[in-house]
């Protein structure tokens, strides 16, 4: 059944136009009647498109807009199995017939996901598409690009404009799709942006076939999902030390993963919101704020008004800016989609999207000369085996290795055969998705004392953060702030002319590394922890080395090994074996002693803490066995899967006067990390929360009420039964 009609009285462009008509058809009522009513408003062949998306990013609403009128289509809500079934074919066909046939233009904004999300959810081509946002060279995901592809500020109501597309953490109300779309007719209609919407390219995804359509859409939707998992609303934990000076407030962020940060170029909103809690009866002002100044924690915010004594708390409004990687990620998918690139066929994208293609591999691949594994450390057979793959000529490998087997051995064993060899010169890259896992990476191999090697790292990171976890491998360090740009002389001095440079997968998108791939190209790149990476975020390396990329492997822990042998010790490898890797997984391991006993930690109670939890018993046993490590002389680090309970954690050790520097993780970022003694605070007490996680491992201070009730059947739960009643140390 229909909506009413109803109409929209633009608030955008500074010139005046009169109401727009806004009908409402849903997608069992579309017939030819309505779709040649709207045509026949759009005599010039102009179309301005927007679409809404419901949950999973799946298309739930579409607006064509023409100078007078907007049609808005809803389209019907899928319930389980259906999710996965396209609406009926009869409202496509007569979409495809009206509005997505070759005679006239689709002009919008994000073309890309709106062109994807029309082939995925309804299984239409769009002819015809126009980019709004490609008229600016300004980042696409700007406040300048926004404004500058509905031709310019100087002819807009900036606030409202900024409004109509920043912001939307609810769902799009109809009038907001339907003013978005004839926004779109509008910008492309302007005498001023006839010259610069010439020179866009069009999107026609009817000229691609449907397994490459299938790949490009898949990607762009993965990365829609990613998007839309991003918090809209973070709470910077803060100092309490602050300061207010000629309306500045100048503040310390204590965590990193909560930081208080400046968007580049001040594209995307989050601004600070200070909450304060007044002396009088506890009410609450909210003072918005914009970020101005951070210098590693410090950060200094511009009020937009006083702020009232008392204690503040401060939260950031809006999603993060996407970071360069993400940005490199859509503009390849938008390029390829313009015809501007053919990323798709590239054999690298072709050997993991498109296996079915057998992809023709350039010449200058790795030559088959043997080369002999030179490695100061014994390797057992599947380790060598590993390295060997990694040698060969091989363009693309995939090596399994669950925990305990020797990864980073591995790597470290393929750099130090490939530099001591007559392919010497053969440049390698070592990148993983985290910052903890390269410098993992950059230990293993200066612990065998293999030290030609450059560790690329951000500023970000590194600066007033985490200085402390490179102490050992700080010669090698280049931070990315050092990097000179347009100084190719430099670069090459920092360089030392090494071969092999460790970074994050993301650093290979960043601008600061340019001159460091002109001196150091990609040939071969090993990808530790590859499991970790989303398949799309291989995208941007693919696409900007492509010239230069002969050899990629993938190393990780997929859980579906036949063969490969641990070393974890019996206890430990045998349970894992059973309940991760359906009795796949075997250990070679000849030690058959206890090597996991679990704590009961009496009064135990997990406590939120913003999107997090901490538990202050589990803290104190967590110190308590620190204590136990030190009188015994072993060294130890402390796990836990929550970032409160990491600060806590740390905090706690400092107090206690032990070592705290590089001792406390969360499960994710210790991956590929050794230590004498593991101590693990599972937190929770009531739901089990990460534990209902498969790819989580055992866990070691806890309730032991919590275990053997609600934990009963996680993993951790298994584990305490399988150890039995003497695995409780107390």
């Amino acid at each position: 059944m229909s909506d009413p009609p109803f109409t929209i009285v633009q608030n955008i462009f500074k010139a005046p136009h009169s109401p727009i008509l806004v009908t409402t058809c849903p997608w069992v009522g579309l017939d030819r009647h309505i779709l040649q009513d709207f045509i026949d408003t759009a005599a010039d062949g102009v179309i301005g498109v927007a679409p809404a998306y419901g949950p999973n990013c799946v298309l739930s609403v579409l607006a064509f807009a023409s100078t007078s009128e907007v049609l808005l289509v809803r389209l019907p809500k899928r319930k389980g199995k259906a999710k996965k079934q396209k609406p009926s074919t009869q409202g496509s066909d007569l979409l495809k017939e009206f509005m997505f046939c070759a005679g006239s233009q689709k002009f919008g904004f994000h073309m890309d996901v709106f062109a994807t999300s029309l082939f995925i959810d309804l299984g239409l081509r769009l002819r015809g598409g126009v980019d709004l946002l490609s008229v600016a060279k300004d980042p696409r995901h700007s406040r300048e690009a926004k404004l500058k592809s509905m031709g310019g500020v100087a002819y807009l109501h900036k606030g409202s404009a900024i409004s109509l597309f920043e912001g939307k953490v609810r769902a799009m109300e109809p009038k907001d799709v339907a003013l978005q779309a004839w926004v779109a007719w509008r910008a492309a209609t302007l005498v001023r942006m006839a010259a610069p919407l010439t020179k866009v390219a069009r999107i026609d995804t009817s000229l691609f076939t449907e397994a490459r359509l299938s790949v490009l859409a898949k990607i762009v939707r993965d990365a829609s999902r990613l998007e839309a998992l991003k918090p809209t609303l973070v709470r910077n934990e803060v100092a309490d030390d602050y300061s207010i000076k000629k309306g500045q407030l100048h503040l310390t962020s204590t965590r990193f993963k909560t930081r208080v940060q400046r968007t580049r170029d001040q594209v995307v909103i989050p601004i600070q919101h200070i909450e304060v809690h007044g002396e009088s009866g506890g009410q609450r002002t909210a003072v918005s704020g914009k970020a101005t100044y951070i210098d590693g924690r410090a950060a200094q915010l511009t009020l937009k008004a006083a702020l009232p004594p008392g204690p503040i708390k401060v939260f950031t409004v809006g999603r993060e800016a996407p970071n360069s990687a993400e940005v490199q990620r859509t503009k390849i998918v938008l390029k390829a989609l313009q015809r501007l690139s053919a990323v798709e066929y590239e054999p690298f994208f072709r050997a993991i999207w498109l296996p079915q293609e057998p992809p023709a591999w350039p010449p200058g691949l790795p030559s088959n000369r043997d080369i002999s594994i030179e490695f100061p450390r014994p390797l057992n057979d599947s380790q060598k085996m590993a390295v060997a793959a990694i040698l060969s000529p091989k363009p693309i490998n995939l090596i399994h290795g669950p925990p305990g087997t020797g990864k980073t051995t591995v790597i470290a064993a393929a750099v130090m055969s490939i530099r001591a060899s007559s392919a010497r010169d053969r440049t390698m890259w070592l990148v993983a998705q985290s910052n903890v896992a390269v410098k993992n990476i950059a230990e293993k191999l200066a612990s065998v004392d293999f030290l030609d090697f450059k560790l690329l790292v951000s500023k970000d990171f590194h600066y007033d953060w985490h200085e402390h976890l490179y102490e050992k491998i700080n010669p090698n360090l280049i931070r990315s702030d050092s990097l000179v740009d347009d100084d190719l002389v430099a670069t090459e001095r920092q360089l030392l002319d090494s071969k092999v440079i460790l970074c994050t997968l993301s650093m290979l998108s960043s601008s600061c590394v340019s001159l460091v791939t002109q001196l150091v190209p990609l040939q071969t790149v090993i990808v530790d922890e590859a499991s970790q990476v989303e398949v799309g975020n291989y995208l941007p390396m693919i696409a900007l080395y492509s010239t230069s990329l002969r050899k990629l492997v993938f190393i990780g822990d997929d859980k579906q090994c036949e063969h490969d042998l641990s070393r974890m010790p019996i206890q430990l490898g045998t349970f894992i074996g059973r309940h991760v890797y359906d009795n796949k997984l075997k250990t070679i391991h000849s030690n058959t002693a206890p090597c996991c006993h679990f704590i009961d930690v009496k009064k135990s109670k997990e406590v939120s803490k913003g999107c997090s939890w901490i538990n202050f018993a589990e803290v104190s046993a967590a110190i308590a066995e620190a204590r136990k490590c030190i009188a015994r002389g072993r060294s130890y680090r402390i796990i836990t899967p929550y970032d409160a309970q990491r600060g806590k954690l740390e905090a706690a050790l400092q107090s206690a006067k032990l070592p705290w520097e590089d001792k406390v993780f969360c499960v994710d970022s210790f991956q590929g990390n050794e230590d004498d003694y593991i101590i693990i605070s599972i937190v929770r007490t009531e739901k089990i929360g990460f534990l209902a996680e498969q790819r989580r491992g055992m866990r070691i201070c806890t309730s032991r009420a919590f275990v053997e009730g609600n934990a009963k059947d996680s993993l951790v739960g298994l584990l305490a039964k399988s150890l039995g009643p003497g695995a409780w140390a107390g």
